[in-house]
């Protein structure tokens, strides 16, 4: 008699928002954002903080990276950030969708 086992292994893949490192308060992605439902800025709504941001576009399927402006809350999806663009007066948080 011979008597087999058999182990079943599941990856779990994770989704979280990470800060992008070095980039000044003052910048954001550089270029236009995505457009979601002809709406480009602010895309993601307004939050009252990052954590409601970041929560926005990890449900969100086309949410690379997240822009939040500090001063209004508004929240913007952005696909690429490979660079920046400064805007004196105004105030940041760029953030990463990161799978590991």
């Amino acid at each position: 008699t011979t008597t087999t086992t058999t182990t079943k292994i599941t990856a779990v893949e994770q989704v979280y928002m990470e800060l992008m490192p070095d980039v000044p308060a003052t910048a954001r992605c550089r270029g236009a954002p995505l457009s979601i439902g002809g709406k480009k800025w602010n895309n993601l709504g307004k939050h009252s903080d990052l954590v409601g941001c970041s929560t926005a576009c990890l449900a969100s399927s086309v949410c690379n990276f997240a822009v939040y402006r500090v001063d209004n809350g508004a929240c913007t999806v952005f696909d690429k950030c490979s660079s920046f663009q400064i805007q004196k007066g105004r105030n940041f948080i760029v953030v990463q969708k990161v799978t590991s």
